[in-house]
């Protein structure tokens, strides 16, 4: 597919969003495939530049580049790209669609912090059609992996192991196991589930 026809997807001449309340209508830029000569990595650069600056206007404009990134296959701006648009970060308009086939060209690319973002796609049905079984697949490699989105991928699989889920079958041992990970990295709503689910052990 062709940057224009790429774009054409997913950047609007006008954007109208809530800030406070208040609607607000911004202009971005619309690139075409002339309108970039930068490579992935630098246009990867400009768009994290643009994210962690303190302008809001720039911070929208953030996720132009990392989608020409991601169209270059710079594996990690197709993380930042997929988590703007499944979010809406900036005002920047929702697309779990799309956000969905960043985050799985992203863990095709080796990228495990996607993977988080792709079984929660499969969980909650963003995207994509809903498909319990791989989503705790996913989030089980991920909670394997020990790092700080493994906790969370472990709530996440506590709190479906606890009550059960489509086919996957109630398994308190699991749940408390997966729930003990979670408590340990302090990730919020763990200790609730903690004290709700499994009073006999507090």
């Amino acid at each position: 597919m062709s940057i224009n026809t790429y774009y054409s997807f997913i950047v609007f001449d006008i954007i109208k969003y809530k800030l406070l309340e208040t609607e607000v209508i911004f202009i971005t830029e619309v690139y075409d495939g002339g309108a970039s000569t930068m490579d992935g990595k630098e246009e990867y650069d400009k768009g994290l530049e643009l994210f962690y600056s303190n302008d809001v206007e720039k911070q929208r404009e953030a996720l132009n580049h990392f989608c020409l990134a991601a169209e270059k296959n710079h594996d990690e701006a197709m993380l930042y790209a997929g988590c703007i648009l499944y979010y809406g970060w900036h005002g920047s308009l929702q697309n779990t669609s799309k956000a969905f086939n960043y985050f799985k060209k992203a863990v095709d690319c080796g990228i495990d912090g996607a993977k988080y973002y792709l079984a929660e796609c499969y969980y909650k049905g963003k995207g994509v059609e809903p498909n319990i079984e791989l989503a705790v697949q996913l989030f089980e490699e991920v909670a394997a992996l020990g790092n700080p989105i493994a906790a969370y991928a472990a709530n996440t699989l506590s709190a479906i192991y606890t009550n059960g889920y489509g086919n996957i079958t109630k398994d308190e041992n699991k749940a408390m196991m997966y729930n003990a990970q979670a408590l340990q990295a302090n990730v919020p709503g763990a200790e609730i589930q903690f004290l709700n689910d499994f009073p006999s052990q507090s």
